[in-house]
């Protein structure tokens, strides 16, 4: 998998985790102290997030730390 579709995985994965959790991007960036245009953005597979920023985004978001793993295995 190259860097333009892990970054679009990566979006699309943490948007369905936003969505299981029932909350909106203004929620969640809210809660990680960003814009919601800069998560809309990574959701969105434009923008791939700082490692702290996705860390961040990974407890929001309750998301086990095997996803990470799953998801550079292509898994997602």
């Amino acid at each position: 998998m190259d860097i333009n579709q892990f970054t679009i995985v990566l979006g699309k994965s943490l948007k369905e985790y936003r969505i299981k959790m029932g909350l909106t991007i203004g929620e969640v960036a809210n809660i990680v102290n960003m814009d919601d245009s800069h998560l809309s953005s990574i959701e969105k597979g434009k923008h791939i997030p700082m490692s702290y920023t996705l860390i961040k985004l990974a407890a929001a978001l309750n998301i086990p730390g095997d996803f990470f793993d799953d998801l550079t295995k292509g898994d997602h």
